[in-house]
């Protein structure tokens, strides 16, 4: 899950002081409400964004702008689908496409490849799209001691978006690290319930039934076509 650097930058993590603190306590409640699956019908987490629910599978929420640009950035499993997944995604009549993948990249340790938080300030500042996509988190299984260690991983990329911006983020499935995965993905999902106006691209159930990936986690010629759809019909929703 490393490799050679495609994309480098270097900007200042920063914090977000109370605003973050408040976010991370909802959003630790909900990872909370993951572990307690008696528990999961009643707990009421606070909105973050617009508040809108996540939608793990079916229709995204509608935007109240439309959707003309769109933003990827991803790991060594976006790398290998570059091509494809810019054209899947041009074809639904998307303006701008833009993808910043790199191999090994995480979520939040810059690494010799810039991180997610890096890649986010630099697209910030020339100009948000109009939906962010984040395919990370391959590269963050096993390097977390527990659900709450991931949940402040992925909090730290959530508060660094435009807190009203549509968000796709693309889930994990590592082979030999199943429980890993589940509870990355678990965790994610609740996260993004918290954030709200987001949507899982769900490519763990597309790759852990097996054959897609070819050293068990990077796909396959066929598992990249496969995650290439994934993605753009998670995109494709947003979009009506």
């Amino acid at each position: 899950m490393t490799g050679r650097d495609r994309i480098l930058v270097r900007a200042g993590p920063g914090r977000a002081g109370p605003a973050r603190m408040g976010v991370l306590l909802g959003l630790l409640l909900a990872v909370v409400a993951v572990g307690c699956s008696g528990e999961r019908e009643g707990v009421t987490v606070p909105p973050y964004g617009r508040g809108n629910p996540v939608q793990v599978a079916g229709r995204a929420p509608r935007p109240v702008d439309p959707i003309a640009s769109v933003a990827v950035i991803g790991d060594s499993i976006t790398v290998g689908a570059e091509a494809d997944l810019d054209a899947s995604l041009r074809a639904l009549g998307l303006q701008q496409v833009s993808i910043a993948a790199a191999d090994g990249r995480r979520m939040t340790v810059p690494g010799d490849v810039g991180s997610g938080l890096e890649l986010i300030d630099l697209l910030v500042a020339a100009g948000a799209p109009d939906l962010w996509v984040v395919t990370l988190g391959t590269n963050d299984i096993g390097q977390y001691a527990d659900a709450v260690e991931y949940a402040m991983a992925i909090n730290d990329v959530l508060v660094r978006l435009p807190t009203d911006a549509p968000l796709v983020w693309v889930n994990t499935w590592v082979e030999f690290e199943p429980d890993q995965s589940q509870e990355l993905d678990q965790t994610l999902a609740a996260s993004l319930r918290v954030r709200g106006q987001a949507t899982v691209a769900d490519w763990a159930a597309a790759a852990s039934p097996g054959g897609l990936l070819r050293d068990g986690v990077h796909p396959t010629p066929g598992g990249q076509a496969r995650f290439v759809e994934v993605v753009t019909d998670a995109v494709s929703a947003w979009m009506g």
